[in-house]
């Protein structure tokens, strides 16, 4: 359960890291609204990880600021990466980018599980 939350969780973190606010030099009117969308996707990620480890489906070896901190860079600079990319009309890659985004999803949610 908790790693489908997660999983839904991810894919709003890459459009939040994708959107306007995160590459924009100027000051936003709403980002306030933007801040508070941060925070509650935090909150809730760090939810997830506590009652994962509660139950026994994630590490309970791991700090849950550390990983949620890491979690939340890791999908920023992948998203910022990205959207570079993807503004770059010459630009090839070799591997399309939802595919990027289950192999990295798939390695995070990898090293959060609690092996038995």
């Amino acid at each position: 359960m908790y790693f489908s939350r997660a999983n839904h969780l991810a894919n709003r973190l890459v459009r939040l890291e994708a959107s306007y606010a995160a590459h924009s030099p100027e000051p936003l009117e709403d980002f306030e609204s933007f801040n508070e969308l941060y925070r509650a996707t935090s909150r809730e990620y760090s939810k997830i990880i506590r009652e994962g480890q509660l139950d026994g489906s994630i590490r309970s070896d791991l700090s849950v600021s550390e990983t949620l901190t890491t979690v939340i860079n890791v999908f920023g600079i992948f998203s910022r990466k990205l959207s570079l990319q993807h503004n770059i009309l010459s630009f090839v890659s070799d591997l399309d980018a939802g595919r990027q985004l289950e192999i990295l999803k798939r390695m995070i949610l990898d090293y959060l599980r609690n092996r038995p």
